[in-house]
């Protein structure tokens, strides 16, 4: 079984965040998200890195696509694909310079809201630029992944180039954390899928057998044991 964590690796190109997406993948949380997004939607992609995810938004979806990103080499090689493509950090962004309240259909936050200083902030503040009927679509990274688990129970934290541990991670969520970002935002979680990887196919390589029987037992017991992100469906509170 090859997992998305490795799928993703193998599609590295030019910069960290730059990946080839097959629209149909099942266990993908790109491939997820751009199918909830639809077609000819008006969205705004934060961070949107190279534009690998613009591309298909645009050229296959119909959408009319407005991106931020940090890097500014990143964002030049996505207006490729979208016209409007906005260098600025998230952390700090006045988003009314540049939009209009109520303007967009899909708010996407695809692996983003962990590299955050206040993630909490950030979508308070993206809020009122969705319309009424919106949708913010994100994708996050589950640390309560009993690969990770089993690494803290072994003294290790193990910083990665991607994945569950990427180094540029600055925020870590569970479910219920997810859950409460959203509710604090203010917003409504109309659904909460996963994609799954076993801990041993992670990039962690993790070896449960190396634990007595009863641990790791316990560790493949544990809720979302194996998911390795959670892709969220949100809309504004009625």
């Amino acid at each position: 079984m090859e997992t998305e964590y490795h799928k993703l690796v193998q599609q590295l190109k030019r910069t960290k965040y730059d990946f080839n997406i097959d629209i149909n993948a099942e266990n993908n949380s790109h491939a997820m998200i751009l199918r909830m997004v639809g077609k000819n939607k008006k969205v705004l992609e934060l961070g949107c890195a190279t534009g690998y995810m613009t591309n298909i938004l645009t050229n296959l979806l119909g959408c009319e696509v407005s991106c931020v990103e940090y890097d500014a080499v990143a964002a030049e090689k996505a207006r490729r694909y979208s016209n409007n493509v906005i260098v600025g950090d998230l952390n700090n962004f006045d988003f009314s310079q540049h939009f209009q309240k109520g303007e967009f259909d899909v708010i996407i936050f695809a692996d983003v809201l962990e590299h955050l200083y206040d993630p909490l902030d950030v979508l308070k503040r993206v809020k009122p630029y969705l319309s009424a009927n919106g949708e913010i679509l994100v994708s996050i990274p589950n640390i309560a992944h009993c690969s990770v688990i089993a690494e803290l129970l072994q003294g290790r934290f193990p910083y990665k180039e991607l994945g569950l541990l990427d180094n540029t991670h600055i925020r870590f969520f569970t479910r219920s954390g997810v859950i409460k970002l959203f509710q604090d935002a203010g917003l409504t979680i109309k659904e909460m899928n996963r994609t799954v990887c076993p801990p041993e196919q992670t990039e962690f390589r993790t070896n449960l057998n190396v634990f007595p029987q009863q641990v790791a037992d316990y560790l493949r017991s544990l809720p979302h044991a194996d998911t390795y992100q959670f892709i969220v469906r949100a809309g504004l509170v009625n």
